[in-house]
């Protein structure tokens, strides 16, 4: 994650599909995803898909190019 806490994918899917870890800053809209253990597959395998360079061009538009 972006604090460093979750090291993984795996953990990052877990982490949303159990609706997060209770605190008192949590936000309300976070909810437990109940994925099943094809779905969070199937989600790790989408995520994993997503690759490519990313390049801002000259009127600040960023995108993907070269994607393999």
């Amino acid at each position: 994650m972006h604090d460093g806490t979750l090291s993984t994918l795996e953990e990052v899917v877990d982490y949303y599909d159990r609706g997060g870890n209770k605190n008192p800053f949590l936000d309300a809209e976070l909810r437990p995803l109940d994925l099943s253990d094809n779905e969070k597959q199937a989600l790790l395998a989408f995520l994993r898909s997503l690759n490519g360079d990313i390049s801002e061009g000259p009127d600040g538009v960023v995108a993907v190019v070269d994607a393999k």
